[in-house]
């Protein structure tokens, strides 16, 4: 516990990552970085992770029918600050969720633990959506491929890391806590997103 983790260090758990998430978690869980120090590092990767959304929704070009019509409008594609905004309160509200959740079930995971393993997973996966970004411009014909592949990774990985770091040891239990917590950051982030449309139309409307 308590050990320092430098870029020489993450690369083999980024390897992990890919492969057996399990052993992933575990080594994150071991190194017990400070809270501190993951709240920055998970405030960091998703700011670099809504940037990088709202770029590639702003060169992709938009198709001439309502769905893109209503996305032209939406404060979220013309604003990066409001979708990086939302995106942030996802994944803090995720930690408290499935912190919460899980203790409910049984769980012995602590706050900081989840907080460890979902920062794990979101680092690792703007890394793997960037490349598959850049993969996609470069062959467009295996982009479908490679985000298929990265949603099963992701999905597998969410339950993996929530199992460990809760010790459940039971797939089907992660996978209950999981899905309530989803539940629970869907109502979370409806009240968010009222008071974030009330302020953000209060401020348009003074203009």
């Amino acid at each position: 516990m308590g050990h320092a983790m430098n870029s020489a260090a993450f690369g083999p758990i980024f390897r992990l990552s890919l492969q057996t998430p399990r052993e992933a978690a575990k080594h994150v869980i071991a190194i017990g970085l400070p809270e501190r120090a993951l709240w920055i590092a998970l405030s960091l990767v998703v700011v670099l992770t809504s940037l990088v959304m709202s770029g590639l929704m702003q060169v992709a070009p938009l198709q001439d029918d309502e769905l893109s019509q209503v996305l032209a409008l939406s404060p979220v594609y013309n604003y990066p600050l409001v979708l990086t905004a939302i995106r942030l309160g996802q994944a803090v509200l995720a930690v408290f969720v499935l912190f919460w959740v899980g203790r409910a079930l049984g769980g012995q995971g602590s706050k900081q633990d989840i907080l460890g393993v979902l920062t794990l997973l979101q680092i690792v996966s703007f890394v793997l959506l960037t490349g598959i970004s850049v993969v996609s411009m470069i062959f467009p014909l295996l982009s479908f491929v490679a985000l298929v592949t990265f949603i099963g990774w992701l999905l597998w990985s969410v339950l993996t890391y929530v199992d460990e770091a809760h010790e459940f040891d039971n797939m089907f239990k992660a996978t209950g806590v999981v899905l309530v917590s989803v539940i629970g950051v869907i109502i979370g982030m409806s009240l968010f997103l009222g008071l974030l449309s009330g302020l953000f139309v209060g401020s348009t409307s003074g203009v």
